[in-house]
């Protein structure tokens, strides 16, 4: 299953989205999250995500990426964080 697949899985409705713990979510689904500081220019982040990994397999909450495997979480953070 895609991480895009587990978070259409979510259990909340289209008012709820916004006050979703995506959090704790994610970490319980078992997904890798990396952290990064405000100083990363985000747009370029994701346009990479995008070329590396595919729209569907990578997400955001916050200062979070997530990313289906452990090896693609340390890949991005040793390349943006």
């Amino acid at each position: 299953m895609s991480i895009r697949e587990f978070i259409d899985l979510a259990p909340l409705e289209s008012s709820e989205e916004q006050l979703f713990d995506w959090y704790s979510y994610l970490k319980q689904g078992g997904w890798y999250p990396v952290n990064i500081g405000l100083r990363t220019r985000w747009e370029p982040a994701h346009q990479w995500c995008i070329q590396q990994y595919g729209q569907d397999h990578y997400t955001w909450t916050g200062n979070s990426f997530w990313f289906e495997t452990e090896q693609d979480a340390v890949l991005f953070q040793l390349r943006w964080a």
